[in-house]
């Protein structure tokens, strides 16, 4: 009887290996598998582009990218659809960085170029230059603000974009409005 009990200890010891190994190797190929099917879900130019993002030390941990989505070095404008399959902000995101930022605006002669300077608490800063709506490969409605896609999972056809204006007074006004999902609009992303 004892080469049996032997014999089963073995077999069980053996089973409990092999299923471990079985398990663990399914779980790295899902692991893998998932992987891969992210990767073929965001477009090859953000891959290849490389975002660069900056830590501005708000309270939620969000890190900002330093720009605009670009291809080539210019900005890309992508219609709400395109833009929500990427990790654009929310709302309370947008919020939290008008609320916790100080805002400064600058018009720069050298290069011709409007822009808002937004400073986090911990002193890091980003940039937002004035963009254009596009509409079939034109500037459509007017052109004096700084805009990207907010997260928005509204039915509308109207979304969620930020908007960031100076006044003739000179006060910045920074704000949610709401653009056709199917103009574009550039994409500014966020990270945790």
């Amino acid at each position: 009887m004892e080469i049996q009990e032997r014999a089963n200890k073995y077999a069980s010891e053996k089973t409990n290996e092999v299923m471990i190994q079985a398990i663990a190797q399914a779980y790295k190929d899902g692991y893998q598998d998932g992987y891969k099917d992210c990767e073929k879900e965001i477009p090859i130019e953000v891959q290849k582009d490389k975002t660069e993002f900056v830590d501005l030390g708000l309270p939620s941990g969000t890190l900002w990218a330093a720009d605009y989505e670009k291809e080539n070095g210019i900005i890309k404008y992508l219609p709400y659809n395109k833009a929500s399959l990427l990790s654009i902000p929310t709302e309370e995101q947008w919020k939290e960085l008008l609320e916790t930022c100080r805002w400064e605006y600058k018009f720069d002669d050298n290069d011709d170029q409007k822009h808002f300077i937004c400073v986090g608490p911990n002193g890091n800063c980003i940039h937002f230059y004035y963009t254009r709506i596009v509409r079939d490969g034109e500037c459509a409605i007017n052109c004096n603000k700084s805009r990207f896609w907010i997260q928005d999972t509204s039915d509308e056809s109207d979304k969620k974009a930020s908007g960031i204006r100076r006044t003739g007074s000179g006060i910045i006004v920074k704000e949610v409005v709401e653009i056709f999902g199917g103009y574009k609009i550039p994409v500014r992303l966020v990270q945790k």
